[in-house]
């Protein structure tokens, strides 16, 4: 079917083949239409709402944004890659051929350049194709002032080109039967002087004097209307030319019309230089990029000279960009194209002063040495005489600060400037800025197959994809990387992605004789201040992939405003990058490079040992926020850090935890790694509470076992014990129930050998869920009757809530309903004393199971109807899963399969998000039994197939058996038994 085609210029639309692909609702338009105005950019889920939404989102603004994608996600073909999750944004990478406004910008910028050389009939067959692609107003924004305002420049650029064509259309000689097609126009936008000056002018030559005059009049009286002003000087000079019959506005052939030439200023150089290095064939991305310099060189004759200022990381393609640049726009600027490389960042070279730059300039324009002036002043005096009145295009390539190039940049309208630097030349005043990053995954796998070959990236797109990730998506890397593989042609991607997986030799592996990603930045590092060096050092040892004011200023061991001024440093030189939320982030290779750095008097680990500190602080801080049942752990390690954020509410903590969720975990494998292990076991535990809550159970599980790794090295058995009971109760979410069940049996062995009550009703509470799941009912009772004894005797009532909720599921298991009903009502009752609503929503949902197995089925809704306001989606999404599958049930029995269907879905979805397979199995077994209650057997086949499969995998028996039954009741239907009357479940 091919990748799809997106249709911005018009209604959005989206076609893939010929098949319109629907998008599935409105807030999903608009999330695609964000996406879709910033092609290859990420745009953060805070800006979408905004976009969206402005100030007046709702409370579910987040959710509605991620729903959204997962939808366009699953109907467009290939979504998955299509929208890629970046940090905390999205970004689309659409092929410029796939996206119709992309297309008639190119189109548009095609024309200009065969203006440019003189082509106007070629340049109209140009904007003809450009405008073609418009199928009617574009972007119906529905209220949104962001899509409104893309609608907006969009129809700008609409009418700039049709009004540039129908320019065209008058130049070679169409004029009488312009005017209907131009009174339309005007009618439809009363405003635009332009239109009102082309149909003056095709009225004129249609022998319409009077007509023309009387169009003048009316746009005069309009805008002093409706505006207050006069027409501009294009029409006023237009009537004046009407009024005079000047021979000027009489259509002419190109060879009735010869130019004349051009007086030549005294200064003038016989010479015109064509110096651009030759363009890189294999150049690709930067569209937008591209995009805001051929703007800018528009602007060149209306303004005093533009500058545009290239900034970006070193190997980042800032060269390659501005040349293909110069080619693009090299037609607009005829009286030359000149290329200087200041060299100040090439390795053995000085680099090049303003007085020897321009001493190369004047030469290239023709000047006899004896003619140049040897002092600055002078030779900037006669630089800036040569580009009066001419249109030169100038690039300066690597240049170091503004000081290097200042006399050498165009004062006056008709030249241009591209001038590349590693750090933004803030001093450099009127510049049009462009900061290019890495290229983006589509970007890189076209660069690659340009580089290597089509046919051999096809035939290994994974390597492909890792290879580039490897070079971190930067043009220079993959060049280099590219180019050894092509210069050994018995090696593989394959190969090459191997080489370049092992962190310690990777910028070894991106050198070669003459280039080196290492050396790139090297040069870079050399020419910091030490102070902005030394902070380079030590940010670098954050192993998360991004770092806050507050992280930076415990590695520092700085205050804020001085970490702050430290982290723009690094931002100017471009070794930083400011993320979407805020925060700061290493390009992977920057890195790479700084942890290779000499580590001097041990500083790297002191600054680690401090930014443990601040995460054990600040997490603590958080958890005591959002978690009412935390509590500092009982241990003499008390870190202290000065540096802390401040959360002035359960909002803000959890926000952060959130945020730094990754950054977190990050931590947690370095302090292991270092042998840190009582900051890694502390930071471990309480960074449990917000993976559990989230619903990240793989993570969950990795950093309990780090804990319980650390603990044991430690010999605390205070520690051990609780990172045992992490471990055991996380193993029951990610399925692995035997390991669970040896971690609760060594956690509970601890607990009586010490004595604590509280850890044996954790742990009793847990290992008693755990062979419950196996279908060991006789020995799960025991331990959960005990923890509801231990916990009910010591006011561990949150404990008491939950072995409650898993008690009444082992007596559903067994068939004892009524008891089962019991003990969920009881943990309904401890748990909204607590305040505890993700026990509630447990309890309450076992409850309304119960009630629906005693044919209860008004007591099961009322269940239901109390949880469903409780829940979110975002917390424990494996409770709400299973909720929402209850919903379904119950509307099902009730005679309503609509609203049966419809929670189906949202159960199923986030059963699956939430990777919890003894969930999955129990989701897709209710699934399964709801579908052939509404007569969808095909359905109800397919749930509980999937519910087998994830229930055989972990050894969940009950759930194994009830999808085995649920599959022989559907295949019996389907191979043309009897088939049951509507509302029946198969139990």
């Amino acid at each position: 079917m091919g990748s799809p085609r997106f249709l911005l210029l018009g209604p959005l639309e989206v076609w893939a083949g010929d098949r319109r692909i629907p998008l599935g609702g409105r807030v999903n338009e608009k999330v695609l239409t964000l996406l879709l105005l910033a092609p290859g950019q990420v745009l953060s889920v805070a800006r979408i709402v905004e976009g969206i939404w402005g100030e007046t989102s709702p409370e579910t603004a987040t959710h509605q944004v991620r729903k959204a994608v997962s939808n366009l996600r699953t109907r467009l073909p290939g979504g998955k890659l299509l929208i890629e999750t970046v940090g905390t944004g999205y970004r689309i990478a659409v092929h410029d051929d796939d996206l119709d406004s992309t297309r008639f910008a190119a189109a548009v910028q095609r024309a200009q350049a065969l203006l440019g050389d003189g082509r106007s009939d070629r340049a109209a067959e140009e904007l003809r194709t450009a405008l073609d692609l418009w199928r009617g107003a574009s972007l119906d924004d529905h209220g949104s002032a962001v899509i409104s305002a893309a609608s907006a420049a969009l129809e700008e650029r609409r009418m700039a080109a049709l009004e540039q064509l129908l320019a065209l259309r008058l130049d070679s000689g169409e004029g009488p039967e312009l005017v209907g097609e131009l009174r339309d126009l005007v009618a439809a936008n009363p405003l635009r002087e332009r239109l009102y000056a082309h149909l003056m002018l095709a009225l004129y030559r249609s022998g319409r004097r009077a007509d023309a005059l009387d169009v003048f009049r009316s746009v005069r009286r309009l805008l002093g209307e409706e505006l207050g002003v006069d027409p501009g000087p294009e029409l006023i000079g237009l009537h004046e030319a009407v009024l005079k019959d000047s021979p000027d506005l009489l259509a002419a052939t190109p060879a009735a019309r010869p130019a004349p030439e051009p007086a030549e200023p005294p200064q003038q150089p016989a010479t015109v230089p064509r110096l651009l290095p030759s363009d890189l064939p294999d150049f690709v991305g930067r569209s937008a990029e591209l995009a805001a310099v051929v703007a800018a060189a528009a602007e060149a004759g209306t303004a005093g000279g533009r500058i545009v200022a290239v900034d970006g990381i070193g190997g980042c393609g800032k060269t390659s960009f501005a040349i293909r640049a110069a080619h693009t726009i090299a037609a607009a600027f005829p009286d030359g194209q000149i290329f200087l490389d200041l060299q100040s960042h090439s390795p053995g070279e000085e680099p090049v002063s303003a007085n020897t730059a321009l001493d190369i300039l004047l030469r290239s324009l023709g000047k006899r040495p004896d003619e140049i002036p040897d002092d600055l002043a002078g030779r900037t005096g006669m630089w800036r005489n040569c580009l009066t009145d001419r249109r030169y295009l100038l690039v300066l390539d690597n240049v170091r600060e503004v000081g290097q190039i200042r006399p050498l940049l165009p004062a006056t309208a008709g030249s241009i400037a591209i001038v590349t630097s590693r750090a933004r030349l803030v001093d450099l005043d009127g510049a049009r800025w462009v900061s290019l990053r890495e290229l983006s995954p589509h970007e890189s796998s076209a660069f690659l197959a340009r580089t290597l070959g089509a046919d051999l990236v096809a035939a290994d797109l994974p390597a492909a994809r890792d290879l580039a990730e490897f070079c971190g998506h930067l043009p220079l890397a993959l060049r280099i990387a590219s180019a050894r593989l092509l210069n050994r042609p018995g090696w593989t991607l394959d190969r090459m992605v191997r080489r370049l997986a092992d962190q310690t030799r990777r910028l070894d592996e991106l050198s070669s004789t003459d280039r080196s990603v290492e050396a790139t930045l090297r040069s870079s590092y050399d020419a910091m201040e030490p102070p902005v060096r030394t902070a380079f050092r030590l940010t670098a040892q954050h192993p998360g992939g991004a770092l806050d004011v507050h992280s930076a200023a415990a590695l520092l061991a700085r205050d804020l405003p001085a970490a702050d001024s430290a982290l723009e440093s690094l931002m100017d030189v471009r070794f930083l990058q400011l993320r979407n939320d805020g925060r700061y982030g290493f390009h992977d290779l920057v890195r790479a490079f700084a942890l290779r750095l000499p580590d001097a008097d041990g500083e790297a680990g002191i600054a680690l040992r401090r930014l443990l500190d601040y995460y054990c602080q600040t997490s603590d801080d958080a958890c005591a926020q959002v978690f009412p049942y935390w509590r500092r752990l009982d241990t003499t390690f008390r870190p202290e850090s000065p540096y802390l954020p401040r959360f002035p509410d359960h909002g803000a903590a959890l926000e952060w935890l959130d945020r730094e969720h990754s950054s977190l975990i990050a931590v947690v494998r370095r302090a292991e790694q270092e042998r840190l292990d009582l900051h890694a076991a502390y930071l471990a535990r309480n960074l449990a509470y917000h993976l559990n809550l989230r619903g990240y159970f793989e993570d969950y599980y990795e950093v309990a076992k780090i804990a319980v790794a650390c603990a044991r090295r430690l010999g605390d058995s205070s520690l051990l014990l609780l990172s045992l009971s992490n471990l055991a109760a996380v193993c029951w979410k990610v399925g692995r129930l035997p390991e669970g069940v040896a971690a609760a049996e060594e956690g509970l062995a601890a607990s009586i050998a010490i004595n604590n009550a509280h850890a044996e009703a954790r742990c009793r509470g847990t290992l008693g869920m755990l062979l419950t799941t196996v279908g060991a009912y006789d020995a799960a009772l025991p331990h959960l009757e005990r923890s509801i004894a231990l916990g009910t005797e010591a006011g561990l009532y949150r404990e008491t809530a939950e072995s409650l909720t898993v008690l009444s599921m082992l007596h559903e298991n067994c068939g004892d309903f009524r008891r089962s009903v019991e003990s969920a009502q009881a943990a309904v009752e401890i748990s909204r004393r607590l305040h505890a609503v993700e026990i509630e929503i447990a309890a309450l949902t076992d409850k309304a199971v119960a009630h629906l197995r005693c044919g209860e089925l008004s007591q099961a809704r009322a269940c239901v109807e109390q949880a469903r306001p409780l829940s979110d989606e975002s917390k424990l999404p494996g409770n709400v899963a299973l909720l929402l599958a209850v919903c379904a049930e119950v509307a099902a029995l009730g005679g309503d399969p609509a609203a049966a269907v419809e929670s189906v879905e949202s159960a199923l979805r986030l059963a699956e998000a939430s990777r919890t397979p003894v969930r999955q199995a129990a989701v897709a077994n209710i699934v399964g039994r709801v579908r052939f209650a509404v007569r969808d057997f095909e359905g109800a086949l397919k749930a509980h197939r999937y519910a087998y499969r994830h229930a055989s995998a972990i050894g969940y028996r009950i759930e194994a058996a009830r999808a085995l039954e649920g599959m022989e009741a559907a295949a019996t239907v389907l191979d043309g038994a009897d088939r049951p009357s509507p509302g029946r479940i198969p139990v």
